[in-house]
């Protein structure tokens, strides 16, 4: 049998977004972080970490972002398109090269023993987020480096918005991604309403909040 490269993670840990890239040789490889954006300016992630400290867990009440999101999808409930939370919610996992296996969802830890997903709200989890095609298509890559740097979640592409707003000098910034896609590129157009509704409530929760 020939032996298994050995692999060396070399990340940089003071990030919120970080776009990685897999480096291969003949003896070895490499997870190299290509590239890491931090905000100048923490203001936006102080407003969140305050509405959060606000909130009440033994009263089992609203998050502002969760107020938020129940008034639109009512707002919109006459719309054409379905705004709602779709009834049906699958996990998979994949276990080894090719087996994937539908599981249960993690148990939400957020509220104080209140499930939100039996109450139609989406779970909201705060992290670091990673990007780069070659790790976000690596399930044992990308599950490694989420357990060590502790990465909340991935996408294929964003460093390019992130030069964006690096390059336009934005000293404050916040990542809002809401989640529908699978990591093997398939497209769950159902739940994509609900989700970018969900985005856009968290997003207003913070603007209101924005002293005046």
């Amino acid at each position: 049998h020939a032996d298994k490269k050995k692999l060396y993670i070399i990340i940089d840990q003071n990030f919120i977004y970080s776009h990685f890239e897999l480096q291969k040789t003949a003896s070895q490889s490499a997870v190299v972080s290509h590239k890491t954006w931090m905000p100048a300016s923490m203001d936006l992630y102080k407003i969140v970490n305050s509405i959060r400290k606000t909130y009440n867990s033994k009263l089992n009440k609203k998050y502002p972002w969760e107020d938020y999101l129940t008034q639109a999808v009512s707002t919109l409930s006459n719309e054409e398109i379905d705004w709602s939370k779709p009834k049906e919610d699958k996990l998979f996992f994949t276990v080894g090269a090719r087996n994937v296996i539908e599981v249960a969802h993690p148990e939400d830890t957020t509220g104080g023993g209140f499930d939100r997903r039996g109450f139609g709200l989406p779970v909201v989890k705060f992290g670091k987020v990673g990007g780069g095609k070659s790790i976000a298509l690596d399930d044992s890559l990308r599950h490694t480096i989420s357990e060590q740097y502790g990465i909340c979640c991935y996408d294929s592409d964003m460093d390019q918005v992130m030069e964006s707003i690096e390059g336009n000098r934005k000293d404050s910034f916040i990542i809002i991604r809401s989640i529908t896609d699978y990591v093997d590129g398939t497209t769950n157009k159902e739940w994509q309403p609900f989700a970018s509704l969900s985005a856009a409530s968290f997003a207003k929760a913070i603007i209101c909040a924005l002293p005046i």
